[in-house]
């Protein structure tokens, strides 16, 4: 019976061990925040095409923000659409001045069988023909006070948001 109590402690022992401590957890935590602008060409974020063998993904470079279109069938990858025209059609279309290395969007959606692109800049919702880079207005997202469930009163507070109508 000895042994076998011996042999409980010295199993429990070694996975407490293994736990880690509140410091190694505190650095897991900023782990990914850590190395933000220092690593570039990783996948920031990225969708697949719906119905196809394709993706897309945004990465981060040196100069600033490239997309990504890869065709997992063919083992391609090419940029998903020239950046320099569509910043020259965004900056048209909003009267500011668009960096194709830092476009105002963190997020596409390939649209029209991947022909067009639909993205968001401030609460604008654009859509972009691909092969001329025509821009076209599709929505203007306007903010909704969403209820809160309380506040420090007690009383229902209200914060606005982002909404679709």
């Amino acid at each position: 019976m000895s042994k076998l109590l011996w042999l409980y402690l010295v199993v429990a022992a070694a996975g407490a061990r293994a736990q880690g401590t509140a410091a190694d957890y505190c650095r897991a935590e900023i782990a990914d925040t850590a190395y933000i602008g220092k690593v570039y060409n990783k996948a920031i974020t990225w969708d697949w095409l719906d119905k196809e063998n394709r993706f897309w993904y945004s990465q981060l470079t040196p100069t600033g923000k490239e997309f990504i279109l890869v065709d997992v069938k063919k083992k391609t990858k090419a940029r998903a659409f020239d950046h320099v025209k569509l910043a020259k059609a965004l900056s048209a279309k909003s009267n500011k001045p668009v960096n194709p290395n830092k476009l105002p969007f963190g997020e596409i959606d390939f649209r029209e069988k991947g022909t067009a692109i639909e993205f968001m800049v401030d609460s604008v919702r654009w859509l972009c023909k691909l092969p001329s880079y025509e821009l076209k207005f599709v929505e203007r997202l306007k903010p909704q006070p969403i209820p809160l469930l309380g506040n420090a009163n007690g009383r229902e507070g209200r914060r606005t948001s982002n909404v679709a109508r």
